[in-house]
């Protein structure tokens, strides 16, 4: 199916799910993700979620990630221009909700994209491919441009993959892993390496 299609249907099914699921996604995520070795990087670019559209929530991931003693920046988003910047957050630093109602932080500290090392990226779906289906701005895929050519890129998913999105383009960005409800997705050669070599039981990754 096309992105608009499936933009609709998992609009639909992802409002559909309680409170408590998606609560208990975000943790999930964070259980699967603690197997990879992802943690070790020195920034680290994460969306807040958007509690009014049932994004999966990332705040454990923000938790793990202020305890590691990681730099986190979180998106600013400038809808006029379709694009967004990275700000960098601290725990006690107060955030503002946008006209858009989403929280944003307050200071004005930003990082270049280049200095990035692993971005979390929001989706309604993505396919096994590691393509995904956003909410169609392009925000993410002409910010993904900016980044390093290495960046690592995950998307957190409430719903397993699709065989294919019908209508990929050349401006889309491919994910290099996917975290779904049920398993890891890896679609980075050089990380699935890594991780067979680290990791000696494998069920949970695909």
């Amino acid at each position: 199916m096309d992105k608009e299609t499936l933009r609709k249907i998992y609009l639909a099914r992802r409002k559909a799910l309680s409170p408590q699921e998606v609560s208990w996604a975000g943790f999930q995520a964070l259980s699967r993700l603690e197997k990879l070795p992802i943690w070790d990087k020195s920034c680290y670019h994460i969306f807040l979620s958007i509690q009014k559209l049932n994004e999966l929530h990332t705040q454990p991931i923000i938790d793990r990630l202020f305890a590691l003693g990681r730099q986190v920046v979180i998106p600013r988003s400038n809808f006029s221009k379709l694009s967004m910047e990275s700000c960098i957050w601290t725990r006690d630093e107060p955030l503002q909700l946008n006209a858009y109602e989403i929280h944003e932080p307050l200071g004005d500290k930003t990082v270049d994209p280049f200095s990035i090392d692993v971005i979390f990226v929001p989706l309604l779906v993505f396919d096994k491919e590691g393509y995904r289906v956003g909410y169609g701005k392009g925000f993410y895929d002409r910010f993904l441009t900016l980044c390093r050519a290495d960046v690592l890129k995950i998307g957190l998913s409430l719903f397993d993959p699709l065989d294919q999105i019908t209508d990929i383009h050349s401006a889309d960005v491919s994910l290099n892993v996917a975290i779904s409800p049920k398993e890891v997705h890896i679609f980075d050669t050089a990380l699935a390496e890594e991780i067979s070599e680290s990791v000696p039981t494998q069920n949970d990754y695909h």
